[in-house]
């Protein structure tokens, strides 16, 4: 009767951890397409269209001044330039220029938010970041052969 009892118990623990698991996955799977909609945002005629020549323009200004001073120089496509010029500095993906790498980052700060306010224990946060990172590879067409 003791060793039905363990089992039983046993078998809840576990699927309590699979549902949870699997809960934690379809939320991710949600914040890779809010990821998705932010890099929507962010292109061009759309809502927040400034921000990725903003950054680009600061992280240029910030990390390359002398190739700022020249592309400020020349009369057309100065946004275009900046763009660019900055795909080549390691934070402007981080921020925004890349939907991939900017993914990881609001994985980790919504989950952040998740764990704040729910039961769900931080080492969660695997699955969640690496469905939200295979969604939003899957919706962009990033796949490396």
């Amino acid at each position: 009767m003791f060793q039905l009892i363990i089992c039983v118990m046993t078998t809840s623990v576990i699927t309590n951890h699979i549902l949870l698991i699997l809960l934690t996955g379809l939320m991710g799977y949600i914040c890779g397409l809010f990821s998705y909609l932010l890099d929507f945002c962010f292109w061009p005629g759309s809502v927040f269209k400034f921000y990725l020549p903003w950054l680009a323009n600061t992280l240029v200004k910030l990390f390359k001044p002398d190739k700022y001073k020249e592309i400020m120089l020349l009369e057309n496509g100065t946004i275009e330039n900046l763009i660019a010029e900055a795909e080549d500095i390691f934070f402007y993906k981080m921020l925004g220029g890349c939907a991939t790498c900017f993914n990881i980052w609001v994985a980790m700060i919504s989950y952040a938010f998740i764990c704040c306010f729910t039961a769900l224990p931080w080492y969660f946060c695997f699955p969640y970041i690496l469905v939200s990172s295979w969604n939003i590879r899957k919706l962009t067409g990033v796949v490396y052969k």
